[in-house]
């Protein structure tokens, strides 16, 4: 239950909540395919309508400082808390029934947050105040921290019901007999990480959000990114794969600046603005991967790589290109610093 653009009349959290809990208590009486109907609805998360006012205080610059986009995103934690609850608590092994039924919307929600970067580099941040894509954006960010939120339930959940069984696996991975993802699911996941890094450096920079500071960059990073590095964490192969996505990504962004450096002066003023972009885009994922490696609540991903020497040699071969590629630019400051992390992690089984 949330609100909308419209004026309406809309109950109160513990109202919702109240109400919530009764469907819970029919459940039982309830077809299942209804009920799960009744929770995806009553979030508003397919609606997530908010936004539009967003976009009109964008365009008229009526933007205040608690007006960037964490604040609508975030917004909507309450409804994901009480929808990821509800859904993994529907049923037991609620992992194996409930979620192949809401996989389509969960993979609709995460592709969807899909952001066409390499457009949005010709775009300057006037031109994206105006755009009325930017509202329909932060609609998608908020499916995506949802989807993800969901995912990571059902994960936890798993954990907890079959911990005696899953500290027996290597490296405590969830078995895929276990949790209902499979391969093809885990690359869509990646995808929306990546995607959403994105996304949030074009948005925020269009809203008037700082996000060169570092420190509000890091809080907004570490609330997007908390439900993925549970995946991360718990997917066998996925940290792994993610690690290699990363690095080939700051590659392709770094080859785009240079071969800009070599076009015509007449649009040498875009180039600037995509050169800037790119560079912009580099460092977030930088910085995700800083947080990522750095996160020790609600679990460790420093531990894992301490664990495991595949895991290991990757995540050095990475820092390593990385750091190759960002040498004599005005990013190998955050390279520099993602080396020392990877070296702390690696050689001396520490992270601070």
């Amino acid at each position: 239950i949330h609100a909308d653009d419209r004026v309406v009349k809309t109950v109160s959290a513990s109202m919702s909540n109240y109400i919530m809990e009764v469907m819970n208590s029919l459940r039982k009486s309830i077809p299942m395919p209804t009920y799960i109907t009744f929770l995806l609805d009553s979030s508003g998360i397919q609606r997530a309508v908010g936004t539009q006012t967003f976009q009109k205080r964008m365009e008229q610059g009526n933007l205040t400082r608690s007006d960037d986009i964490g604040s609508y995103i975030f917004s909507y934690d309450r409804a994901i808390e009480h929808l990821t609850r509800f859904l993994s608590g529907s049923c037991k092994n609620a992992s194996a029934k409930v979620l192949p039924m809401i996989r389509p919307i969960l993979e609709q929600w995460l592709t969807a947050a899909r952001f066409d970067t390499q457009e949005s580099k010709s775009v300057s941040a006037h031109d994206l105040k105006k755009s009325s894509q930017t509202g329909r954006v932060i609609k998608q960010l908020i499916q995506t921290r949802a989807s993800l939120s969901i995912l990571a339930a059902f994960a936890l959940d798993e954990i907890t019901n079959r911990y005696n069984i899953l500290k027996q696996c290597p490296n405590f991975f969830i078995p895929a007999e276990y949790l209902e993802l499979d391969e093809k699911l885990d690359t869509v996941i990646l995808d929306s990480i990546m995607s959403t890094c994105e996304t949030s450096t074009v948005i925020w920079s269009a809203s008037g959000g700082q996000f060169d500071d570092s420190i509000e960059q890091h809080l907004f990073l570490a609330r997007m990114l908390g439900p993925a590095t549970i995946l991360l964490r718990y997917r066998d192969g996925m940290l792994k794969r993610y690690l290699k996505a990363v690095c080939q990504r700051i590659s392709s962004l770094q080859g785009t600046k240079y071969q800009q450096k070599d076009s015509s002066k007449a649009v040498e003023s875009t180039e600037s603005d995509s050169r800037g972009i790119s560079t912009n885009l580099a460092e977030i994922h930088m910085s995700a991967l800083l947080l990522i490696l750095k996160c020790k609540e609600p679990i460790s991903i420093s531990n894992l790589v301490v664990r495991n020497e595949d895991l290991k040699i990757a995540l050095l071969e990475v820092s390593n290109e990385i750091e190759g590629l960002m040498k004599g630019g005005h990013l190998g400051y955050l390279s520099g610093k993602l080396q020392h992390q990877v070296k702390l992690i690696c050689e001396l089984g520490l992270a601070k």
